[in-house]
């Protein structure tokens, strides 16, 4: 099972059915589901029982289309993402009402230990699920300065070289992964494109913060941008996963070319 127990935040508002109603889809690769009244202080209410349950996964609802809503309201949706001891995955507003089920899986991936972890996690996920995997990396545009022509073809071959190389890594990574998996280089500003991607998923994965030299697909608040504008459910992990947990998986021993 990808998850032994998932704690779910519920309050009696639409969030927290949304947030229910895909805990309950997700039962499928979990062992126990937990419900949890997060009326006051909910970041704190679930991280303590996420602890208490040794769960390994919180579900929680938004309120209203393009925010996190009410569980997740203003400091919660920092606390929750960022100091939760496990994966926190958001379920969009309206998810009460959706009854197709979890066939296509994307993830986020820049080559950082942060993207591995959400890759690997993401595949067991898909595996479990019998879903397809979608390996997204985004690469930004140049800079603005690469527009002056002298610049602008040193500047253009640099930016094919790092294409190779980050598709050359994409595709070993993803051929390491062992399932019914796709990789996919797009263009653009990260939160942007991971957001459009999720219209075509059931599923989007991202790590908390990541910095990787290859695409830079996560920097900043990217992961909160994602759970506030995609389309789809958002999975998020916490940083600093302990690397050790992905030292004999072979996506990760690919990745590293040992």
């Amino acid at each position: 099972m990808a998850f032994h127990t998932i704690v779910v935040g519920v309050d009696g508002r639409p969030g927290g059915r949304d947030a229910l109603a895909l805990a309950r889809r997700m039962r499928s690769v979990a062992g126990e589901l937990v419900e949890v009244r997060a009326d006051a202080s909910p970041a704190r209410a679930l991280h303590l029982a996420a602890e208490r349950h040794q769960a390994a996964l919180i579900v929680v609802g938004s309120s209203h289309r393009g925010a996190v809503g009410r569980v997740l309201a203003g400091d919660d949706a920092l606390a929750t993402l960022h100091g939760s001891p496990c994966p926190v995955l958001i379920a969009p507003a309206g998810y009460a009402g959706h009854d197709a089920p979890i066939a296509s899986v994307g993830v986020g991936f820049d080559g950082t230990a942060g993207a591995r972890a959400a890759v690997v996690l993401a595949r067991d996920v898909a595996v479990a699920l019998g879903a397809r995997l979608r390996v997204l990396t985004v690469l930004e545009p140049p800079a603005a300065w690469t527009a002056y022509p002298r610049w602008a073809h040193a500047a253009s071959a640099r930016e094919r070289g790092a294409r190779a190389v980050t598709r050359a890594t994409l595709d070993r990574f993803v051929a390491a992964l062992g399932a019914d998996a796709s990789g996919e280089l797009l263009d653009g500003e990260p939160a942007r494109e991971l957001a459009r991607a999720g219209r075509e998923l059931d599923l989007l994965v991202c790590g908390s913060r990541s910095g990787g030299p290859l695409a830079r697909l996560l920097l900043g608040s990217t992961s909160e941008c994602l759970a506030r504008e995609a389309p789809c459910p958002v999975m998020v992990l916490p940083g600093g996963m302990p690397e050790h947990v992905l030292r004999d998986d072979p996506a990760w021993i690919a990745a590293h070319g040992f």
